[in-house]
């Protein structure tokens, strides 16, 4: 359906259609419909202004490639602060195993040294958990 509306918008017209449809979901609080336009149009620098706003892992596991290239660095800040609020919450081992996936895929980010950082400060935090430290020990 985008593709067929950017064919019949003539081209000089078109960044001003863009700005008006962003405007419009975002007053409704489409917030999907506003990534996707984000992202048919390449706005990489809007996208990581949306996740700087409530950054969370799933929204960043959703991003596309380039926006992790382009801001690596506040990338891996952003998901590594999630992660450790994902640990304050967990409390079974279902939930220290979803902490210890969403750990490799920090390090898949390159957040090796953050994410080495939440293995030795959940091990210190919490010593009487044997299912955490069995859980993070498998990284």
């Amino acid at each position: 359906m985008y593709s067929v509306l950017k064919s019949l918008v003539p081209q000089n017209e078109w960044p001003s259609y863009v700005t008006s449809l962003i405007a419009e979901t975002q007053k409704k609080k489409a917030f999907p419909r506003l990534l996707y336009i984000y992202t048919q149009e390449k706005m990489w620098s809007e996208y990581m202004d949306y996740i700087r706003k409530d950054p969370s892992i799933y929204e960043i596991d959703e991003a596309p490639n380039e926006v992790k290239k382009l801001f690596r660095e506040e990338i891996i800040k952003l998901y590594a602060a999630d992660v450790r609020n994902y640990f304050q919450r967990a409390s079974s081992r279902d939930s220290y195993r979803n902490g210890v996936a969403y750990i490799r895929k920090l390090i898949r980010y390159g957040g090796s040294k953050e994410a080495e950082q939440i293995v030795i400060e959940q091990k210190s935090r919490t010593p009487r958990r044997p299912a955490l430290i069995d859980e993070l020990s498998k990284l």
